[in-house]
């Protein structure tokens, strides 16, 4: 166990986690920093959006490396991040250190103002809240 802000939680925790097709990882946000990893399915879009500083990152993690796909992405603590399978299914797995607890887990839609941040580039992506 380690101490944090929100109180004790596990060192890191680990997860499979399966997107199918028409299924979105909604937007939301949690304390820690995550890492997904890709396993095996279709490529899977991960979108990363940093609040402080406005800035949006997409990644496609995959296994087709020649095709510029990732196998792993790193979330930063408090970033809000939403995913979606490409095809029929994504395998992915996500690590979560300090580990996940669902205390910390906030939906995007659920926090005051976040509608201020879905101007410009992100207004098309208001459809993951």
């Amino acid at each position: 166990m380690v101490s944090t802000p929100q109180g004790d939680r596990p060192t890191l925790t680990s997860i499979f986690y399966l997107l199918a097709v028409n299924q979105l990882s909604r937007w939301h946000m949690i304390p820690s920093t995550e890492l997904w990893h890709f396993y095996k399915g279709a490529p899977l879009e991960l979108i990363i959006y940093h609040t402080e500083t406005h800035h949006l990152q997409k990644h496609i993690l995959g296994n087709d490396l020649d095709a510029g796909q990732i196998l792993q992405a790193i979330v930063p603590g408090k970033a809000w991040q939403c995913a979606r399978s490409l095809g029929a299914f994504s395998l992915m797995g996500c690590i979560v250190t300090p580990g996940f607890d669902f205390r910390d887990f906030q939906f995007v839609r659920d926090l005051p103002g976040h509608v201020l941040h879905f101007e410009g580039e992100m207004a098309a992506l208001r459809h993951y809240l």
